[in-house]
């Protein structure tokens, strides 16, 4: 079976007074300002979101870090009392 396609041609000779063009002008203006807007903001918030799980971690290794001689005497306290 063979599907028929249909061509449609369409026309735009429609003019364009300079009033229409600079508000197009502006349109594309005030676009381009919030799109730029935008992008700022997301390169902040990815910015904010490394650095606050760089400091997640450094925060949880550091803490590591300063504990691990008061919880290694605890770890084979408890390893000792599996063993029993």
């Amino acid at each position: 079976m063979r599907l028929a396609t249909k061509t449609v041609k369409m026309s735009y000779n429609k003019t364009v007074t300079n009033s229409e063009l600079d508000e197009i002008k502006e349109l594309a203006t005030d676009n381009n300002r919030i799109l730029r807007k935008l992008l700022g903001y997301q390169r902040r918030q990815f910015f904010w979101f490394i650095l606050r799980w760089v400091v997640v971690i450094g925060l949880t290794l550091g803490v590591f870090y300063y504990l691990e001689p008061y919880l290694k005497p605890l770890v084979e306290t408890y390893r000792s009392l599996l063993l029993l």
